[in-house]
């Protein structure tokens, strides 16, 4: 059947290789219209889910939400596509002015995958839902996620997701204090992405390789580590949005620990670009940034901004 076919292309290819593919997001848009023509509400579901991770992943909140409302018309009363298009509603919504919804809406994506009986989707919405959680502080519902994660994880085999949910433990182990060991294993994480040839992957576990290599007493050398994964690896098109930001909030709090001027310049360029792509927590964090290095604006900045989420993490000066 053509449309099938044409969704599992795109969504193939979209996670696998690019999601900034043209040629993977027409065969989705064509996909959904030849399901909405033909009445298959399971293959316009998964295309329009798809749509909106693209959207996502490449900056357009905006359009994603709407295309997974239209993903949730053709989802409703089957658990299985309810979670998926849930699980990418609540990677939508981390990092929004609605980034306190995710977690709720990643709550439902893990309950429907698992009345499904679907253990892929179950370790994918626990993954996405670490990283709500430590996006809002939350360190230690995160631990109990991502324990569970790796957990599903490595009975399922699934060496392709391994690097992510290894990168948000090595997060969980540096909030812990245990940074020698979250070093270890952001480092095989990163070994790991490298040989998937993953460049989200290799940008995440390279920005907690930095994190920790900082704390142990190089930052320094962390910043030029981050410096390199913005320059060869953010600069790539298929790096999604949040993870640039999230490359470039951790570069500002390190370079701040030794040059403010640099430091400085990199919130703009943060806040910049969060607010372009609608990822607004990343300009609050810029401008917390900002105000710690003493600047007078910035703190009143910070102030009006967090106002705006409700996210007890970003008030925190």
């Amino acid at each position: 059947m053509l449309a099938e076919a044409l969704a599992h292309y795109g969504r193939g290819v979209v996670h696998a290789l690019a999601s900034t593919d043209r040629r993977a997001a027409a065969a989705l848009r064509e996909a959904d219209l030849l399901a909405s023509r033909d009445g298959l509400a399971d293959v316009a579901a998964l295309a329009r889910r798809e749509l909106g991770f693209v959207a996502t992943a490449t900056g357009d909140q905006a359009g994603a939400l709407v295309q997974l409302a239209r993903a949730d018309d053709a989802a409703a009363g089957r658990p299985e596509q309810e979670a998926g298009v849930a699980h990418v509603r609540g990677f939508a919504l981390v990092d929004t002015d609605a980034s306190a919804q995710a977690v709720g809406v990643l709550d439902r994506a893990v309950a429907l995958a698992e009345i499904a009986d679907r253990p892929r989707a179950a370790a994918a919405a626990l993954t996405m839902r670490v990283r709500a959680r430590l996006q809002r502080d939350e360190d230690e519902l995160a631990e109990v996620d991502v324990a569970r994660a790796r957990a599903l994880i490595a009975e399922l085999d699934w060496t392709s997701m391994r690097p992510w949910v290894e990168s948000l433990h090595g997060e969980v182990l540096l909030r812990g204090g245990r940074t020698t060991e979250a070093e270890r294993v952001f480092a095989d994480a990163q070994t790991l992405a490298e040989v998937l040839d993953d460049s989200c992957w290799i940008a995440l576990s390279g920005r907690g390789l930095a994190s920790a290599r900082s704390l142990l007493g190089d930052p320094a050398g962390a910043a030029e580590l981050l410096r390199d994964v913005c320059t060869t690896l953010v600069a790539d098109a298929d790096v999604c949005s949040w993870i640039e930001l999230h490359v470039r909030d951790t570069l500002c709090g390190i370079t701040a620990t030794f040059d403010a001027t640099a430091a400085i310049a990199e919130c703009v360029v943060l806040a910049d670009r969060a607010d372009r792509v609608g990822l607004g927590e990343f300009a609050v964090r810029a401008a917390r940034h900002r105000a710690r290095l003493g600047d007078p604006d910035a703190v009143c900045e910070h102030r009006a901004r967090a106002e705006h989420f409700d996210n007890p993490a970003l008030l925190r000066s």
